[in-house]
């Protein structure tokens, strides 16, 4: 089962820094803290507001006042070349969003221009939370938004051999439909590549009047910066790469498999040795022959879709390459393994949906998927720029022959605890997904060869548990800038700019003053916690300290067992609309911002039915019934504030019940 490589191209809806989710007692707080941003995405799109005043003059440019938008910006388009060097080519239109300073009296400080990577996430749709994040510079600085082309609200790519079903099927599978999405672009697929997005950004620049750019770019989105920097290094007063993808990375993902295991090295000795490394790796090495051996067939639930799905060796290198875009995967690693090996392969399961739920959201077509990004322009840019192991000049029997000659070469023990093929399987870039793409005139980079790069204040920042951009591609990419600051971000895994305020503040702190004066993130974030194997049975479940009997206490055990397994499952609730139990029965988001769980079992003899409504400050209150032979039935109410500290009052076995924990 291949993993849809989405690195960059979905995110948290909220742009505000990952809140740690704490699965003990404080579950059920975290949980109506979360539940808050579960619902179903809004489809709506920005617009030009109907309302707006005339027309505004910015450069050589005219804008409108935008709505839909959640913050007051100014909206126009750009348009450009397909192909510069061609004018035969064609046009495209670029999408763009201004956000002026608000102190208008003062000359500005500078422009920002952000890209939050994919490529392809929708820039311009975020403007809101974007204001926010940058907030603090936004009294003597403007912040540009673009849309890059073929994305958003500029003019978009569109691929129909592209679907979620792909996410769970074969990598042959994956490739053949990558490769009849860039056939069927036609002559336009070789226009997408990073440096004509780049002269976009730059045109756009000039048509705006900026004589130069702060550029913010994570993941994908620092690729694109580096990429500008190095074509337009006079036109840059500054970069800050967060989650940075080297323009010449390293093949095979042996960089990436690294990182993997030195990540869940820190999380176990993070929380006091309470797992091994070395027994995490070697479980994992066990269940992966396992499982090559004989293969698990599960269905995944998505909304509405059945997805058959298969758990193999390539599955669990999935598993693994994805946590370190979500670092909590790490902790839940070691019980998920130790529930395997004994045959209880749910909690393993529901890994994999959690950690390519994502990939098959934006597969899926839907108009909302469409307006978080554009999945087509991920490959038609990346298969245009990225190094790969074989020429598009050959035919694709000849290119896989090179695939294959150049995995053979590389040592077996760098790609521990997986094999080779099953780790250049699972996602990670640099190997096979564009073998299929039709020959079109890509260069092996998009800048000319013997390219430096500017000697340009630059702030470079990775997650010491990012195993996508690890650390040792941050420490490349500060290296190719002469004047560069290297700062590793501590409990984070991919672009710490996106689940660390130090970190953000670090950024911010760069633009104003071009240093960071000696500060770091030593010491800041919480590390992921290493939750508990699941019980198969209610038994098992410890009771809350607190008042009432061990039956009330156990009860009341199960209702912190399940928020929490509901916490685990937030991104698939969020883009989804529903998702599954651990072991049954499923969760859904209302519109109202409540979560309803029908018949929800994370044990196997207890079920639990109910209403969950968060607060507005972590708190919440819920009324859930509790049924099965595991567990005392009945309804109860319960309150909970946002340090954990709670109370459920009702009726278990006919009897009143009221416990604090």
């Amino acid at each position: 089962m291949p993993r849809i490589d989405v690195t960059g191209l979905w995110r948290r809806s909220s742009r505000h820094p990952q809140r740690r989710v704490k699965l003990r007692a404080a579950a059920f707080s975290m949980l109506v803290a979360l539940a808050a941003t579960c619902v179903p995405m809004a489809s709506g799109a920005a617009s030009r507001s109907a309302a707006a005043a005339e027309p505004i003059a910015a450069g050589r440019l005219t804008t409108t006042a935008c709505g839909g938008l959640g913050v007051v910006a100014h909206c126009g388009d750009l348009t450009v070349p397909l192909d510069r060097a061609d004018p035969t080519a064609g046009t495209t239109q670029v999408a763009f969003a201004v956000i002026q300073r608000r102190d208008a009296s003062q000359p500005s400080l500078g422009t920002i221009a952000y890209n939050p990577g994919g490529p392809g996430l929708t820039v311009v749709q975020n403007a809101s939370a974007l204001a926010q994040m940058f907030d603090p510079l936004l009294d003597r600085h403007e912040l540009l938004l673009l849309d890059l082309r073929g994305s958003g609200l500029s003019d978009q790519l569109t691929c129909p051999e592209l679907s979620a079903s792909l996410t769970f099927g074969s990598t042959a599978a994956l490739d053949a439909a990558i490769g009849a999405c860039g056939r069927a672009q036609g002559t336009r697929v070789a226009d997408y590549g990073t440096a004509a997005i780049a002269e976009d950004l730059d045109d756009l620049r000039a048509a705006l009047g900026i004589a130069k750019l702060d550029l913010w770019g994570e993941s994908y989105g620092s690729y694109l910066a580096q990429v500008y920097a190095a074509l337009f290094p006079s036109h840059v007063r500054s970069l800050v790469l967060s989650g940075p993808v080297p323009v010449n990375f390293p093949l095979w993902g042996v960089a990436q498999a690294a990182a993997a295991r030195n990540a869940i090295g820190l999380v176990c000795a993070r929380n006091g040795n309470v797992c091994q490394s070395s027994t995490v790796l070697a479980e994992l090495h066990q269940l992966g022959k396992r499982l090559d051996r004989s293969p698990v067939h599960f269905t995944v639930r998505l909304g509405t879709q059945r997805l058959p799905t298969v758990l193999d060796q390539k599955a669990l290198a999935s598993i693994v390459y994805s946590a370190g875009s979500s670092p909590d995967v790490y902790g839940r690693l070691p019980s998920a393994l130790t529930s395997a090996l004994a045959g209880d392969y749910s909690p393993i399961e529901q890994l994999v949906t959690d950690t390519t739920s994502s990939g098959a959201y934006l597969l899926n077509g839907s108009s909302a998927a469409n307006l978080l990004a554009d999945v087509t322009l991920r490959y038609v840019t990346t298969c245009h720029d990225y190094p790969r192991a074989f020429s598009y000049a050959d035919p694709v029997p000849m290119r896989k022959a090179a695939y294959q000659h150049g995995l053979a070469a590389q040592d077996p023990a760098a790609f521990y605890p997986f094999t080779p093929a099953a780790w250049t399987q699972s996602g990670v870039v640099g190997t096979s997904d564009c073998i299929d793409w039709p020959d079109e005139p890509a260069t092996p980079s998009p800048l000319p060869p013997g390219t430096h790069m500017p000697h340009v204040p630059t702030l470079v920042m990775a997650g010491d548990m990012d195993g996508l951009t690890p650390v040792s591609f941050g420490r490349q990419v500060a290296a190719e800038f002469p004047d560069s600051t290297f700062a590793v971000i501590p409990n984070i895994g991919h672009v710490p700019t996106q689940g660390s305020s130090c970190a953000v503040n670090l950024g911010l702190d760069f633009i104003s003053t071009l240093t960071i004066a000696g500060r770091t993130c030593a010491g800041t974030g919480t590390p992921p916690a290493v939750t508990t194997t699941q019980p198969l049975r209610a038994a098992g479940i410890a009771p809350v300290p607190g008042t009432g009997t061990i039956v009330e206490r156990r009860a009341v055990g199960l209702v912190l067992a399940t928020a929490a397994d509901l916490v685990h499952q937030f991104s698939i609730l969020q883009f989804w609309g529903s998702a599954a139990g651990l072991r049954g029965g499923t969760y859904t988001a209302n519109p109202d911002g409540s979560v309803a769980l029908r018949s929800v079992q994370v044990v196997q003899d207890a079920k639990v039915d109910g209403t969950v409504v968060p607060g507005v400050s972590g708190d919440g209150t819920g009324t859930l019934t509790l049924s099965g032979p595991g567990v005392a039935n009945g309804t109860v109410s319960l309150t909970s504030d946002a340090q954990g500290h709670g109370r459920v009052v009702g009726t278990l076995n006919g009897s009143p019940v009221d416990v604090v924990f």
